[in-house]
C-alpha cells in the first residue's frame, strides 16, 4: 500500500531521459475508487503545469518514467485534503489527511483522517475504508460500521498500536 506522500516531489522523466518536473499532486476518480494520475510542476518558470495519467506510466521507483503528458483537468487530492469527514449523525470524525492506494493497480483503499481531539490532530490518525465513504461538495460522509473495526495509527514506535474490535453477528 502506498500513500500520497510516497509520490509528492518525485521526479518525472520522459522516455528520452528529459527531466519534465516533479509531482505536485495526485489525481483521483472518487466514484471509480482509483488514482488516475499525477499533477506535475515543470522545472522551468515559464512552463505551465501538466498531468500524467497512469496508463502513460512506464515505470516508477524513485522517479517516474512516462510516455506522454496531458493537459486534461481532474479532481486532485489537494481538493480533498482537510475536508471534514462526517458520520451518519453529522458528527465530525476528523479531517482528511492522506489517501491509501494499491501500488500496482492504483485502486483507492482508504483515507487517513486527523482525529478531532487536540492531541489527535498532531498524533493520532484513523483509517477509513474508501468503500464506506461518499464524496459531497463540502464534506465526506462515512456510513460504515464504526464499532466493528477500528484502525488507529500513532507515529511513535513505542506508542504505535492497531486496535481491532470485531464482533461476530
Amino acid at each position: 500500500m502506498l500513500k500520497s506522500r510516497d509520490f509528492i516531489y518525485m521526479d518525472v522523466i520522459d522516455i528520452n531521459g528529459k527531466n519534465l518536473g516533479y509531482i505536485k499532486d495526485i489525481l483521483i476518480n472518487f466514484n471509480k475508487r482509483e488514482v488516475t494520475g499525477f499533477k506535475v510542476n515543470p522545472y522551468k518558470f515559464i512552463s505551465k503545469g501538466f498531468n500524467i495519467i497512469k496508463e502513460d506510466i512506464i515505470y516508477y521507483n524513485t522517479k517516474i518514467l512516462v510516455k506522454k503528458t496531458t493537459k486534461e483537468s481532474q479532481l486532485s487530492f489537494s481538493q480533498l485534503r482537510n475536508m471534514y469527514v462526517l458520520d451518519k449523525n453529522s458528527n465530525i470524525l476528523g479531517m482528511v489527511n492522506d489517501i491509501i492506494f494499491c501500488g500496482k493497480t492504483f485502486e483507492l483503499k482508504g483515507i487517513s483522517i486527523k482525529c478531532g481531539t487536540f492531541t489527535g490532530v498532531f498524533r493520532e490518525r484513523k483509517i477509513l475504508l474508501i468503500k464506506d465513504l461518499i464524496l459531497g461538495e463540502d464534506n465526506l460522509l462515512y456510513f460504515g460500521e464504526d464499532d466493528k473495526f477500528k484502525l488507529v495509527v500513532t507515529p511513535h514506535k513505542s506508542l504505535s498500536k492497531v486496535v481491532v474490535n470485531y464482533e461476530e453477528n
